[in-house]
């Protein structure tokens, strides 16, 4: 067990580069996914009418006001895309998510990766997942719920405390909550496809390893969160100096090519961390 093992971190984040270096597939889905995304998202920005809004914009002074009149002349067509483009990503990004979760269980499993065969598995994993994030979201919704009515009975019979200080006790009680949750789910994924249990045995699962094994747990919460800022503050920092280009220029298609470069640097050095991170998991879990 984990919680009986001592676990040296240096030695599986070496080997997670390592599985990186020798199995760059493992990026394919990621990226083919990023491709997706960026064209729908061009397709749902000219089909929503935000092109034209924005061209507005570049030369208009009542910036706020044509905004406020755009939405509530094109509400409908707007909230349609909106919705559309949200079906469409969650499903694409949950097909993204099986075929790559399976191809890192092959490698850990010390097989041999094919991303034919995770293609035709992925079938076996996709309504898992689905059920998976909806009984999640469901348990958030629930914990958010629960939180807030705390927070009415607090705020109404409290006397000794400002309002001021039950504020930071109510984001203080939040941030236990979120970090809770983060950490009770950090093997979910890893215990769907090591195992192969149902959504609803992966969550009662990945909850009971985090009670019997909270130290190693926090440990690989950590260290993923830290390497995760630091790529993040890198990808923003990149994303920042190109997106200043598009000032330059208010030519539409020279606006998409320095957007899809400014999105791509950041995606490229994000989606780093991620295989990284979600290899780590995998491995402390194995």
């Amino acid at each position: 067990m984990p919680g009986k093992k001592r676990f040296d971190y240096t030695d599986l984040a070496l080997t997670s580069i390592k599985h990186m270096r020798k199995n760059p597939v493992l990026f394919l889905p990621d990226f083919v996914l990023f491709l997706i995304t960026f064209f729908i998202t061009i397709i749902f920005y000219r089909y929503s009418g935000l092109s034209i809004l924005l061209s507005e914009i570049l030369t208009a002074e009542a910036r706020t006001e044509l905004i406020k009149l755009f939405l509530f002349e094109n509400w409908l067509q707007v909230l349609v895309s909106v919705l559309i483009f949200a079906f469409v990503t969650f499903v694409l990004g949950v097909s993204i998510e099986t075929i790559k979760f399976t191809m890192i269980k092959q490698i850990i499993l010390k097989k041999k990766i094919s991303l034919l065969k995770s293609w035709q598995d992925k079938n076996n994993y996709f309504w898992k997942i689905v059920l998976m994030k909806v009984m999640i979201f469901l348990l958030v919704l629930i914990a958010i719920f629960l939180l807030s009515i705390f927070s009415i009975i607090l705020f109404t019979i409290s006397s000794t405390f400002g309002g001021f200080s039950l504020t930071w006790l109510i984001s203080i009680l939040a941030l236990i909550v979120f970090i809770f949750f983060t950490l009770s789910l950090l093997f979910r994924y890893a215990i769907l496809f090591l195992e192969n249990k149902s959504a609803g045995k992966t969550i009662r699962k990945s909850f009971m390893f985090f009670k019997k094994n909270k130290k190693h747990t926090f440990n690989v919460w950590f260290i993923t969160t830290l390497v995760g800022v630091v790529f993040g503050v890198l990808a923003t920092t990149m994303s920042i100096y190109l997106a200043k280009l598009q000032v330059l220029t208010n030519v539409i298609i020279i606006i998409y090519i320095i957007s899809f470069m400014s999105s791509f640097a950041s995606f490229a050095i994000r989606i780093l961390s991620t295989i990284w991170s979600q290899l780590f998991i995998f491995e402390n879990y194995k």
